[in-house]
């Protein structure tokens, strides 16, 4: 029973290595469940509290390297910006710009569900993609007429969103 707290007879060494692998197994389910949230905000906090309570050098420059990395996230409404622009940008009849539908792509499959972003903007980001997809295909004044709605929709989404946010009291500005 080498590693058991409770085995009188394992040497001290052998109980404290049982000791350290209970911890590590407890840190890796802290981690899993850490992450079992879409949203980073909880993350952050469950990394913050892996790094407060690990003992080993290697967890804590981890758990802190992982919390650099959410700190580096944008805010949501650099991203909602983001994508009503680069949605602009893709209003045209002709190929799609690649470099920009790729962006636009990274935008709606990964950067903005991560900055968990409100159902109002998925809703308009939703709609602009498959109107624009449609206008590519079909190419008729009808379905770019549905794009420019589409792209309106998601211009007074993104601007009712990012004005609400700029006018709600904030610590830094103490309104």
């Amino acid at each position: 029973m080498a590693g058991n707290p409770t085995n009188r007879t394992g040497s001290p060494c052998e109980i404290t290595i049982g000791w350290c692998e209970l911890v590590n197994r407890d840190l890796l389910k802290s981690y899993l469940n850490a992450m079992d949230s879409p949203k980073p905000e909880i993350w952050k906090r469950k990394l913050q509290f892996i790094r407060s309570f690990a003992k080993e050098d290697r967890v804590i420059t981890w758990a802190e390297s992982q919390i650099n990395i959410l700190n580096k996230l944008p805010p949501k409404e650099t991203l909602y910006l983001e994508a009503v622009e680069t949605a602009q940008k893709l209003f045209r009849r002709g190929p799609l710009d690649e470099e920009l539908w790729k962006r636009f792509e990274q935008l709606y499959w990964s950067e903005l569900p991560l900055a968990n972003e409100s159902r109002a903007m998925e809703s308009a980001l939703v709609r602009f993609r498959q109107a624009l997809l449609e206008a590519q295909i079909g190419n008729d004044d009808k379905e770019w007429g549905d794009v420019n709605q589409a792209l309106l929709t998601l211009s007074r989404v993104v601007s009712n969103e990012v004005t609400t946010k700029a006018m709600q009291p904030t610590v830094e500005n103490g309104s």
